[in-house]
Formats: C-alpha cells, structure tokens, sequence
C-alpha cells in the first residue's frame, strides 16, 4: 500500500487489489493488468502507462476510482476528490500510485510490467529535463530583437516611410 495526502492534509492509500482494479475497469474502462495495451485517448492510441503520465485527468480518475471506498464513507464526490488535488498532490498521488503499480506487479511475478514502470518514470524524467535546459538556453532579448527586425540584426529600424511604397487610388 502506498500513501499520498491531498491539499487538504487528509491521507489516502493506494491499494492495488483485484478488487481495486475491477472497479477501475468499471469506472474507467482501464485495464490496470496490462499498462503496455493501447489506451485511446483522443486521436492517438498510446500505451495506457504513458497516457497515465500525460492526461492528468484520466490519471487523476484512476486515482479517485482506487480510493472511492475511502472517498464513499467520506462522503467525498469525484469532484470533490479533484478539487483536493493540487500540484503536489497530485505529484504524490501519481507516484503513490506508480510504486503500487511496480510493487504489485513484482509480487505478481511480472517483472517486466515493473521495469516498464520504471522506463516510463527515466523517459518522463529525461524529457522534462531536457525541455527546462531547452527553456533556459532561449535568449528573450535575441528572439524580441530578431521579431523586431525581421531576423536581421541590422540597425533595428524599420525603413523610412518615404522608401515605402505607396498605393494607387
């Protein structure tokens, strides 16, 4: 079992049982048995682990659907659920819910559906590092000055108006 707290301090367990994955089934129409089978999400038909890092909302309905006994005897509605899932518990619901993923599979004698799991974590990793070196090697003042003079960096001025020409009537 594996643990997060939501915004408002309240803890939830992730517990990937049968049960638990039926109901997701149910719910979501997931099958959180084979991570590797293409999930449809929109126009493309990727493997449903890496859709789980992507679609923050489905991860986020997988989630609820994993908690909602919990959230039954809170009282608490998805909705409800959703609006106590800021960004950082939404990061700890997320890794909650992949180490559960891992651990189940490896009890389960599927360790190939772990290592997976830990693929998709390094790419995910990998890429959101690689998108911050690119973001922070863009030079604003070169891009405004390129915008400005239309990628010439001559004088930086337009030419005169008296050079333009004019329009017949």
């Amino acid at each position: 079992m594996h643990l997060f707290k939501d915004r408002e301090g309240t803890e939830w367990t992730i517990d990937l049982n049968l049960g638990a994955v039926k109901r997701v089934k149910d719910l979501i129409g997931c099958d959180l048995l084979c991570p590797e089978q293409p999930w449809k999400d929109g126009a493309t038909d990727r493997p449903l682990l890496t859709c789980l890092e992507a679609d923050i909302i489905l991860l986020c309905d997988v989630i609820y659907a994993l908690c909602k006994p919990k959230a039954d005897e809170r009282a608490i509605s998805d909705e409800q659920f959703g609006a106590r899932l800021g960004g950082d518990a939404i990061l700890a619901a997320h890794d909650a819910l992949f180490g559960e993923l891992k651990d189940f599979f490896l009890k389960l004698g599927r360790g190939h559906h772990a290592k997976m799991i830990d693929k998709q974590t390094a790419l995910v990793s990998a890429g959101i590092k690689m998108a911050e070196t690119k973001l922070d090697d863009v030079d604003i003042d070169t891009l405004v000055e390129e915008s400005m003079t239309g990628g010439t960096m001559s004088s930086g001025l337009p030419g005169s108006s008296a050079s333009a020409p004019t329009a017949s009537p």
